[in-house]
C-alpha cells in the first residue's frame, strides 16, 4: 500500500480520539452514579433501621427543607459556570471564587433562617439540630457541585468520579462507625457531615492541582456578575427543586413525622431506580443535539424512535418494580416500614413516566423551550400543592401519593402531546391509544395484586406483561429494529463529521 494511502487511512481515524474521550467521560459518569446509588441504598438501609421510623421522618423532613433551600443557595451557578469556563478557562479562579462567595452568603442566611424558625416559631430542639447538620452538609455539597463544573467544562469527568467515590466510601464508613458506637440521630449525622467535607476538599484539590485553577480565597469577594448571569438558571432550578420536595413538606404540616418517614421510604425506592434511568440524560442529549444541527427532520425521526423505545422500557421497569416492591421495602427498610408499600404502589408509575420525562426534557432544551418548561413546572407545582391540601385532609398520606401521581401524569401526557404536535408527528394513533390503555391497566392490576404473595404477584403481573407485549407487538410498538436504527443514525452522523 502506498505511504500516501496509508496516511489517509490513518488520518481518517483521528476523530476516534474524540469518541474515546466521550466514552471515557461517559464511563466515569456511569461509575460515579453507580457508586452513589449503591452507597445511597446501603446508607438508607442502615440509617433508617438505626433511627427508626420517627427518626427517619425527622431526617426526611430536614432533608426536604435543606434541599429546597439548597436550590436557593446554589442559584443555578453550576450551569452558569460551565458555560463561562468553556469560554474563559484561564479565568476559572475568578469565576469559581465569586460564585462560591455568593453561595456562602446565601448558605449562612438560610442556616440562620432555619435556626430562627425552629427556635422561636416552631420550637423543637431535636429537629433544629438535625436540620442544621443536614443543612450544613447539603449546602457544602451544592458548593462542591459548583467546583465540579471545572471538570465538566474541561471534559475530565474522571476527577469527579474519583471525588464522588471517595466521599461515598467515607459516608459509608462513618455511618457504620456511628451505628457501632450507638450514637443517636444527631451523632450519626454529625459524622456524615465529615464525609461531605472530605469530598469537597478532594474536589477543590483536583481542581487546583489537575485543572490549573488558581487560589480561590483571594477571589471570594462580592460581584454582580454571578447574580445577574445566574438568575435565569436559578428560576428553572428552584422550580424543579420545589416540585421534587414539596410532598414531604406538606405532609410534615398536616401529619406526623413518622408518616413522612413512610412516604420518604417509598419515594427513595423510586428515586434509586430513576438513577439508572437518569443515564438517558447523558446518552440522549448529545444525540438530539447532533441531529437537530443536521436537520429538523433528522431530529424528529430520532426523537420518535427513542420515544417508542423509552415508553416500552419504562413500562416494563415500572411493572417489574411493582411486582417486587414489598420485598424491596422489607430488605431496605425492615418490617417497620411495611406501611410504605401501598404508598409506593401509587408512586411506582412515576418510574415509567419519569423515564420518558428525561427524553422529553432534553428535547425541550434542544428546541430552546426552557422558558415554557419553567412555566409548566411552576404551574404543575402550584396545582400539586393545592390538590395535596384537599386530598390529604380526607385520605392522609395516600392523598399525597395520589397527588404526585396526578401531577406526574399531567406532565407525562402534556410533553408527549406537545412535542409531537410541535414536531408534526401523529399522536392519535392506534398504537399509542393501546399503549396508554395498557399502561393504566398494568399498574391497576399491580396495585390490586400487592397483597398477594411473591409467587402470586409474579404470576399475575407476568401474565399481564405477556399480554401487553403481544398486544404492543401487534401494534408496532415493539419494533426493536428502531433502537438499532438510532445507533446507526448516530454513527452515520459521526462518520459524516469525521469525513468533513
Amino acid at each position: 500500500m502506498p505511504l500516501t494511502s496509508l496516511y489517509r487511512r490513518l488520518s481518517s481515524y483521528r476523530f476516534s480520539d474524540s469518541l474515546n474521550g466521550i466514552a471515557r467521560n461517559l464511563s466515569a459518569t456511569v461509575v460515579a452514579r453507580g457508586v452513589s446509588m449503591t452507597v445511597t441504598v446501603l446508607f438508607t438501609a442502615l440509617f433508617s433501621r438505626h433511627v427508626g421510623v420517627g427518626g427517619f421522618g425527622q431526617y426526611a423532613y430536614a432533608l426536604s427543607l435543606t434541599t429546597l433551600l439548597g436550590g436557593l443557595c446554589g442559584f443555578g451557578l453550576d450551569n452558569w459556570a460551565i458555560r463561562e469556563l468553556v469560554h474563559a478557562p484561564n479565568d476559572s479562579a475568578r469565576i469559581i471564587g465569586q460564585a462560591l462567595f455568593l453561595q456562602a452568603i446565601l448558605s449562612v442566611l438560610c442556616l440562620g433562617g432555619l435556626a430562627a424558625y425552629f427556635t422561636f416559631v416552631h420550637r423543637d430542639p431535636t429537629v433544629l439540630a438535625v436540620t442544621l447538620i443536614v443543612g450544613a452538609y447539603t449546602f457544602l455539597d451544592v458548593s462542591g457541585l459548583l467546583v465540579i463544573s471545572v471538570f465538566r467544562a474541561r471534559e475530565v469527568m474522571a476527577y469527579e468520579a474519583i471525588a464522588v467515590s471517595i466521599g461515598n466510601a467515607a459516608l459509608l464508613a462513618v455511618t457504620l462507625a456511628g451505628i457501632a458506637l450507638h450514637l443517636g440521630i444527631r451523632g450519626v449525622l454529625a459524622l456524615v457531615s465529615t464525609s461531605y467535607l472530605l469530598k469537597f476538599i478532594v474536589i477543590v484539590w483536583y481542581a487546583k492541582r489537575r485543572c490549573g485553577v488558581g487560589s480561590l480565597m483571594p477571589e471570594m469577594k462580592p460581584a454582580a456578575t454571578p447574580v445577574r448571569a445566574g438568575f435565569p438558571f436559578f428560576v428553572s432550578s428552584i422550580g424543579s427543586t420545589v416540585y421534587a420536595n414539596y410532598p414531604r413538606l406538606v405532609l410534615a404540616v398536616f401529619v406526623a413525622l413518622p408518616v413522612v418517614g413512610l412516604y420518604a421510604a417509598a419515594e427513595r425506592i423510586i428515586a434509586l431506580v430513576l438513577v439508572v434511568s437518569g443515564i438517558l440524560d447523558i446518552v440522549v442529549y448529545p444525540m438530539f443535539a447532533r441531529r437537530i444541527e443536521h436537520s429538523d427532520e433528522a431530529f424528529t425521526r430520532v426523537y420518535q424512535q427513542v420515544v417508542d423505545f423509552t415508553l416500552v422500557v419504562g413500562l416494563l421497569i415500572g411493572v417489574g418494580v411493582a411486582s417486587l416492591l414489598p420485598e424491596i421495602v422489607r430488605v431496605l427498610f425492615g418490617n417497620a416500614y411495611r406501611d410504605a408499600v401501598p404508598i409506593g404502589m401509587l408512586l411506582v408509575p412515576g418510574i415509567a413516566m419519569s423515564t420518558l420525562g428525561y427524553v422529553n426534557a432534553r428535547a425541550m432544551f434542544v428546541l430552546h423551550r426552557e422558558k415554557m418548561m419553567s412555566v409548566t413546572v411552576a404551574a404543575t407545582t402550584a396545582a400539586g400543592i393545592l390538590t395535596a391540601f384537599l386530598l390529604i385532609r380526607s385520605y392522609g398520606v395516600k392523598g399525597m401519593a395520589v397527588t404526585t401521581l396526578i401531577t406526574s401524569a399531567f406532565g407525562y401526557l402534556f410533553y408527549f402531546f406537545y412535542l409531537r404536535i410541535k414536531l408534526g408527528l401523529p399522536w392519535i394513533t392506534a398504537r399509542y391509544v393501546t399503549f396508554f390503555a395498557m399502561f393504566a391497566l398494568a399498574f391497576a392490576v399491580a396495585y390490586a395484586a400487592q397483597g398477594g404473595g411473591l409467587a402470586q404477584r409474579f404470576l399475575v403481573n407476568g401474565a399481564m406483561l405477556l399480554f401487553i407485549v403481544v398486544l404492543l407487538w401487534l401494534t408496532g410498538m415493539l419494533d426493536w429494529l428502531r433502537v438499532f436504527q438510532v445507533r446507526v443514525i448516530a454513527e452515520d452522523a459521526t462518520v459524516g463529521v469525521a469525513s468533513s
